[in-house]
């Protein structure tokens, strides 16, 4: 399979930090996941399921900073990791059912070009610049209930260990050396992902 796995986009145009032009705040990460995925069948209604995951992240940054008479920007950036894996397992019974899913976490590191913005159409190349963060590791158990022929309820519980982006990790440096941007992660704080979802299926009022 390949899809859009996981990222994130937030932009806020014009920030008027005190300089002479008004930069943009910018970040923008893609997750995209390609996986190859195997399925075994233990016992009647019993099966278990692994998968190999390939994550191509891309992104770029622009991030205003007042003291550098500036906005620094990340473009082009992209890395790709093939250390990711998904384990499975699915039970399905006579009128009940129970599976989980477990996704490895991925840290990784992006790479691309570094500039300061000086101006609303001046930028100063100042080489290759990184970001690193990490794509943690996630935990779903799910199943279900059937009360009659007609009614099946739904439960599931997702955990994400989000707690582990406590900030984005930068390299590079900017005029002339002078500035090291190891020395200045951009915080997050995030936490933990818990999420629970309940459902309720109806099939009593015929076909069509």
């Amino acid at each position: 399979g390949a899809f859009v796995t996981g990222g994130s986009r937030a932009k806020y145009s014009n920030v008027n930090i005190g300089l002479a032009f008004n930069p943009d705040y910018l970040s923008e990460v893609t997750l995209m996941e390609y996986s190859l995925g195997v399925a075994y069948k233990v016992l009647p209604g019993f099966k278990v399921g692994a998968a190999w995951r390939i994550l191509h992240a891309t992104g770029k940054l622009s991030l205003p900073k007042a003291a550098l008479g500036g906005a620094i920007h990340f473009d082009n950036l992209a890395t790709t990791k093939y250390n990711g894996f998904r384990f499975g397992g699915q039970y399905d019974g006579k009128n009940w059912g129970a599976g989980f899913t477990v996704r490895t976490g991925v840290d990784f590191t992006l790479s691309g070009d570094l500039s300061l913005q000086t101006g609303a159409n001046t930028s100063t190349p100042n080489g290759t610049g990184t970001v690193s963060n990490s794509f943690p590791i996630e935990a779903v158990l799910g199943g279900y209930y059937d009360v009659d022929k007609n009614l099946r309820l739904i439960a599931e519980y997702t955990y994400a260990n989000y707690a582990k982006n406590k900030q984005l990790d930068l390299t590079g440096t900017l005029l002339g050396g002078a500035v090291n941007l190891a020395t200045t992660p951009i915080v997050q704080n995030w936490k933990d992902l818990h999420m629970g979802r309940l459902a309720a299926e109806y099939r009593g009022l015929g076909e069509y």
